[in-house]
């Protein structure tokens, strides 16, 4: 019975060969397409949750509410960070990242320019999980003018992943001389910051050592929660952050009469890619 309905199926398909080839082109299409979409969807989802702590990973932002207009940041001031982990028992760890583009070093008689470069604390590696190759990058970037490379930039400058100890000038930046504590691996392409060329924040003056509260620029604050901690109640207490560790900051929001408003609020790291479109993004989301 089977075959007999095979035969009369096939028979029909042969007597209508344009509709039987619409068909079968509309059929793989669809597979195609669908296919195409699942494999995009699957991508754009796994975006940061190669960390291990990812689901306990938040990024702090700030709303700045000035003479009516407010602007909403992917930042926070250079001394959130350390507040955070001094004032809230809720946080594990907290690290500052600042993206920089188009850097130049020098090694030997060979100019590069490196077009992913980034300046963080030390424990930017506890937080994210960038496996090392070799040395500890946590320690290493505890002392001024040290560096991490990934393979690829250690590949690039070196032609080798054994370079500990080895140095980089940085010729845009009154030729300062950096040694690498480590090689870690690339960094995931579903990844929302891009770089090949850790700094250490150590020694900045400008990024750690500056203490204004107010100071908003293109440098992005990860908090790392503990385990029991609960994201909804560290909300509440991020949005009276300033009031709390401001002092003059209460009296300057009361007198404003609803022109001035400066608000800590937190993204979780596994929804930046999909739903944060903030000011000063560390990548297009």
């Amino acid at each position: 019975m089977f075959g007999i309905t095979t035969k009369l199926a096939l028979r029909q398909l042969a007597k209508n060969k344009t509709f039987t080839l619409l068909n079968i082109l509309g059929l793989t299409l669809g597979l195609t397409t669908f296919l195409l979409i699942t494999l995009y969807l699957k991508d754009e989802l796994s975006f940061d949750r190669y960390n291990k702590n990812a689901d306990r990973i938040v990024r702090i932002n700030s709303d700045l509410l000035n003479d009516g207009k407010t602007t909403s940041f992917a930042d926070a001031a250079p001394p959130v960070a350390q507040t955070l982990r001094t004032h809230y028992p809720e946080v594990e760890a907290t690290a500052r990242i600042c993206p920089e583009q188009g850097v130049r070093f020098r090694h030997g008689n060979d100019d590069i320019t490196e077009r992913y470069v980034a300046t963080v604390d030390p424990d930017f590696f506890r937080i994210f999980t960038l496996p090392a190759i070799q040395g500890d990058p946590v320690r290493g970037l505890d002392r001024p003018q040290t560096l991490v490379l990934t393979s690829s930039a250690a590949l690039r400058f070196f032609a080798t992943t054994h370079c500990l100890n080895r140095t980089l000038i940085r010729t845009d930046d009154s030729n300062k001389l950096y040694t690498v504590v480590a090689v870690i691996e690339d960094v995931p392409a579903q990844s929302s910051f891009k770089a090949d060329v850790f700094l250490t924040i150590r020694g900045n003056p400008i990024l750690g050592q500056n203490h204004n509260f107010y100071s908003l620029f293109p440098m992005a604050t990860f908090v790392e929660l503990r385990t029991s901690a609960d994201k909804a109640p560290f909300d509440k207490k991020l949005a009276g952050f300033m009031r709390s560790f401001v002092s003059e900051y209460g009296a300057r929001e009361d007198q404003s009469n609803g022109t001035f408003a400066f608000r800590l609020n937190s993204t979780p790291l596994t929804a930046i890619h999909l739903h944060s479109h903030r000011s000063d993004e560390l990548s297009n989301n």
